[in-house]
C-alpha cells in the first residue's frame, strides 16, 4: 500500500532515511559545551538502539544491504554518516582535543550500533569520561 506513494522502492527509502535523519538530528540538538554535546550524540544513539523497533542505524543497513549503489538512498546515508562524523570531529576539535578522542567517539557509537548486548548506558559514561 505504501508503494503506491512513491513512484520506487528507491524513493521510498529515500524518504525514510530522511525522516530517519530529521529525527536523528531533532532528538541530538543539545546546547552546551563541546563536551555536553558529544555526551548527547552518543547518548541519543544509545536511546536509540533500546528502542522495542530497533533493528540496527537504517544509513548503515542500507549501504551494508547495497554496498555498490549510488543511487539517492545511498547518497543520503553516506551524507548521514559523513555529516555525524565531520560534527564530532569539529567538536572535538572546538574541545582542543585531539583527533584520536573522535575516532574512539565514532568507535563507541558503532559499537553502539551492532546492539551486541551491553548495556548502551556503559558507552554514554564512556563518552563522558573521554571528553571529561
Amino acid at each position: 500500500m505504501l508503494y503506491r506513494h512513491f513512484p520506487s522502492k528507491a524513493a521510498l527509502t529515500a524518504a525514510y532515511l530522511t525522516q530517519v535523519r530529521t529525527e536523528r538530528e531533532r532528538s541530538a540538538a543539545v546546547t552546551g559545551s563541546p563536551a555536553d554535546r558529544l555526551t548527547a550524540l552518543v547518548s541519543e544513539v544509545a536511546a536509540w538502539t533500546r528502542r522495542g523497533d530497533y533493528r540496527g542505524c537504517a544509513f548503515r543497513n542500507y549501504l551494508t544491504e547495497f554496498p555498490a549503489t549510488d543511487d539517492e538512498p545511498a547518497r543520503i546515508a553516506r551524507a548521514y554518516l559523513h555529516d555525524t562524523r565531520q560534527e564530532i570531529d569539529a567538536l572535538v576539535t572546538e574541545l582542543g582535543r585531539p583527533p584520536l578522542l573522535a575516532d574512539r567517539l565514532w568507535l563507541l557509537i558503532d559499537a553502539l550500533y551492532a546492539a551486541t548486548g551491553t548495556d548502551p548506558e556503559v558507552a554514554v559514561d564512556w563518552a563522558r569520561e573521554l571528553v571529561g
